[in-house]
């Protein structure tokens, strides 16, 4: 070979192995049909212009300037060894002296995109892969069922950079760790912040054998507060919103706390004052399916009233006195299921079937007018008066003795007469009024707790569709199992964008004279009643972007989710 040739080729190696040493980035006037070799010409997004200094081998050499602006990922960038990613130069920015940077600095400026460069996952996957260097950039909604939400440095550095609301979540195991940063292989995490994350292990920073030098780490938190477990044996896994603690999968155990078994019921039946769970779907589901959507229940069993497999029937007297053993029974008026007789003014004592028992009712009423009057005393007699209930519009009775024993008494006049009342009476240990359906140290949110958990989501930017602080439903819905939607925000809408809380609400449906609703609503009781027949729940709907709060009857049959005793 002549020395001239030799020359040639040499020279021509040498220029495909520097070609574009550096590439220039603007999100707001670049193009990816530009060649990126000034900002002048600066390429739109930050694949391509890693696609300029990477071969096809994955290897690659030099430096990306990114000016201050908004860059969102469909797929994580891979940051080889040998190259650097530079954000913060102004957008005014003409060469690439470092006095033309500005660095995340404070809080105030993590989500302002003319000062910063801001990185974003969309939730969906991991920033980036780090073999090299990224420099001065703001790393946002990453995420992983791995190791990294936000950055994985695999012997790479991170400087100067703010990790913000990253997860590393499996939904399957538990195992992901560094829900901002996951470090190894002699990596670099230097003069950063990671805050807001979360993951399984290691909210913040996880991983060995790497250096960690002067960074702040901050309003991290772990995903939930453990794992927890039922009467029955099964396991949840749970996620913490706020300052409180919820299971992320709906219940499906058998029996109460305390081991009284809660019925399933084999029909279409509705029961307002017995407890029973339902399970429609699950003969159509696989097994991880059940766990996921659990059994639906009715509100008795939320009440934690007393399973009554043999029920019997009990009628006041029209006048007079009567006493009976009050455990597991339903006690009418004289008219039973009936009206009731016009000139009553009948008494019965309920007495509680063991010394140390304690008498309860649960139940409604509902009388013609204020002459038709139910009186409720505390005790054998009329000495201590408890509770009256009148009037057409029912009334809504909750009582338990603290003597043992309850006595009732009905007066009406000889005008008209309607329904009366229906309640259903118990038997309970001193001092234990009720069953609970929820673990040991948990139990059924109350209204005021389901508001405080959806105000507080409202409330995080991050949660919020479209920036609505109403638009919520997506961040608490899971990514599987609804109808389709091509509503703006709705749940059923670009679900991969779903469950941003992992609370995983799942559209289990309802149960009311028959099952309906499996895959477009997620029904969810909370502890609190609306009036006498009607209990509080909250809603999902596949269509819509908002969750909202509705009355249910109380034989309506829903999910259940338990949140943790404070």
């Amino acid at each position: 070979m002549n020395i001239k040739r030799f020359f040639s080729v040499l020279m021509l190696c040498a220029c495909i192995v520097h070609i574009h040493a550096q590439v220039f980035v603007y999100a707001t006037s670049g193009s990816d049909d530009n060649d990126g070799l000034t900002w002048e010409t600066a390429k739109k997004t930050l694949p391509a212009a890693l696609a300029v200094l990477v071969d096809s081998t994955g290897a690659g050499s030099g430096d990306i300037y990114v000016k201050a602006g908004s860059y969102s990922l469909s797929a994580q960038l891979v940051i080889p060894e040998g190259v650097t990613l530079r954000g913060g130069y102004r957008q005014t920015s003409t060469g690439t002296d470092t006095t033309l940077r500005r660095l995340p600095g404070v809080n105030a400026h993590w989500t302002d995109n003319t000062y910063c460069t801001i990185i974003s996952g969309n939730g969906t996957q991991r920033i980036a892969t780090v073999y090299g260097w990224i420099d001065g950039c703001v790393v946002r909604n990453g995420f992983t069922d791995t190791y990294g939400g936000g950055l994985l440095l695999d012997g790479g550095t991170a400087r100067h950079c703010v990790i913000k609301e990253c997860d590393a979540i499996d939904d399957e195991d538990g195992n992901a760790r560094g829900g901002g940063v996951y470090v190894r292989n002699n990596a670099q995490l230097l003069n950063c912040v990671v805050t807001d994350c979360r993951a399984d292990d290691g909210a913040a920073v996880a991983g060995t054998g790497s250096t960690l030098i002067n960074n702040t780490i901050t309003n991290n938190h772990p995903l939930g507060c453990g794992l927890v477990q039922d009467y029955d044996g099964n396991v949840y896994k749970t996620v913490v919103i706020g300052d409180q603690c919820w299971m992320r999968e709906n219940l499906r155990t058998t029996h109460y706390n305390d081991g009284a078994e809660i019925p399933l019921c084999t029909t279409n039946a509705n029961y307002s004052l017995r407890p029973f769970r339902y399970d429609g779907y699950n003969t159509n589901m696989t097994a991880s399916e059940f766990m996921r959507h659990g059994y639906l229940y009715n509100w008795p069993v939320v009440k934690g009233l007393n399973p009554m497999p043999n029920t019997s029937t009990y009628s006041m007297p029209i006048t007079g006195w009567d006493t009976i053993v009050a455990c597991v029974m339903y006690i009418y008026d004289n008219g039973g299921t009936n009206n009731y007789s016009p000139n009553c003014d009948g008494y019965v004592v309920l007495l509680p079937d063991a010394e140390g028992r304690m008498v309860s009712l649960t139940g409604t009423c509902a009388t013609y007018n204020s002459a038709d009057v139910l009186y409720v005393y505390d005790g054998v007699g009329t000495d201590v008066l408890i509770g009256s209930y009148y009037g057409s519009s029912s009334q809504y009775l909750d009582l338990v003795s603290t003597t043992g024993a309850l006595t009732l008494r009905f007066v009406s006049d000889g005008s008209s007469q309607s329904s009366g009342f229906s309640l259903m009476a118990n038997c309970s240990d001193s001092g234990k009024v009720h069953h609970n359906v929820c673990p040991i140290g948990w139990h059924v949110p109350t209204d005021a707790e389901w508001s405080q958990m959806t105000t507080y989501v409202g409330n995080q930017p991050r949660y919020r569709c479209n920036n609505t602080t109403a638009n919520i439903s997506k961040s608490l819905a899971a990514k599987t199992g609804w109808n389709s939607s091509n509503s703006s925000c709705a749940i059923g809408a670009t679900m991969s964008n779903n469950n941003k809380t992992y609370f995983s609400a799942y559209p289990t449906g309802y149960h009311r004279s028959g099952y309906d609703g499996y895959g477009i609503y997620a029904d969810l009781w909370t502890s609190t009643k609306n009036d006498a027949s009607h209990a509080w729940y909250w809603h999902l709907n596949y269509g819509s972007a908002v969750i909202y709060r509705d009355p249910a009857y109380d034989y309506h049959a829903a999910s259940i989710r338990c949140m943790k005793d404070e």
